[in-house]
């Protein structure tokens, strides 16, 4: 039998554009295309959208991470996605993008359950289940 593990999550990323820094979509989408997570059919698929430009927004783009992962729960695999996220999403902070806000769910359809959330620099994880491997 299968074993599934599902990822969903939204990720706010503003940027000012002071000179000589510019945002980027192109920045966004470096930041998570390395090392992206894999089960035995594909990877975690993201999504970059951008926000529309007003002269008082600083919002830039959302980062929308999903996918179905078969073959893939153990604890140290949904870590490794934990790990992914967290590395992006400092890829951009290093390039003076702001992440403002994140919750990403990881559910292992035999046990595991994640959810993640920031308001800034680090992300909270909170285990709600883990199973006994």
């Amino acid at each position: 039998m299968s074993r599934w593990t599902h990822v969903a999550g939204i990720i706010r990323v503003d940027a000012i554009p002071i000179p000589p820094f510019m945002p980027s979509i192109r920045d966004v989408e470096a930041a998570f295309s390395e090392n992206i997570p894999e089960g035995s059919e594909g990877p975690i698929k993201v999504s970059v959208y951008p926000y529309s430009f007003s002269d008082y927004n600083v919002c830039f783009c959302q980062v929308i991470i999903y996918g179905d992962l078969r073959d893939f729960g153990e604890i140290e695999e949904i870590e490794q996605i934990i790990e992914w996220i967290e590395q992006g999403c400092k890829k951009l902070r290093e390039k003076y993008y702001i992440i403002r806000q994140g919750v990403v769910q990881i559910d292992d359809e035999y046990g595991n359950l994640v959810i993640m959330h920031t308001t800034g620099e680090e992300w909270d994880k909170m285990w709600i289940k883990e199973s006994e491997e």
